[in-house]
């Protein structure tokens, strides 16, 4: 992830998260986003934490542990969805596809939210696209 971090240090287009019992709730801001992580085992003691980094206008590659994130429109007339979210891994700097993942790993529905989640098992990297519609 060196490369992608090195490339995006100092624009605004990269965020750091931590969740722990102090802070149960992050909320950040990413272009046209308001994002906004929990922890995935919310009522548990813990840690998890992660970075996003806004590689497009509707793109996002997170990397972290342990972490539901949803993304929330700041224009309120607009909606967003999940157009596809992928696992995949850094090799030289290039990013790796591994596996496509399906709505019940994904934030993927109006009633819980859009987004993606970061299981706690392992650090995961997740490449998300959103789509907006009226």
């Amino acid at each position: 992830m060196a490369p992608i971090i090195l490339e995006n240090q100092g624009k605004g287009t990269m965020r750091g998260i931590l969740i722990d019992e102090g802070v149960p709730v992050c909320r950040i801001e990413l272009g046209d986003y308001i994002i906004e992580s929990n922890d995935m085992e919310s009522g548990r003691p813990g840690i998890a934490g992660g970075l996003i980094i806004q590689t497009g206008p509707q793109e996002f590659i997170c990397a972290g542990r342990g972490l539901n994130v949803l993304f929330i429109p700041k224009d309120k007339t607009m909606s967003i969805a999940v157009e596809a979210v992928d696992e995949g891994t850094f090799e030289n700097g290039k990013w790796v596809y591994k596996r496509r993942l399906n709505g019940d790993e994904t934030h993927s529905s109006t009633r819980f939210g859009t987004g993606l989640m970061l299981p706690s098992s392992k650090v995961s990297i997740q490449k998300i696209k959103l789509y907006r519609y009226k």
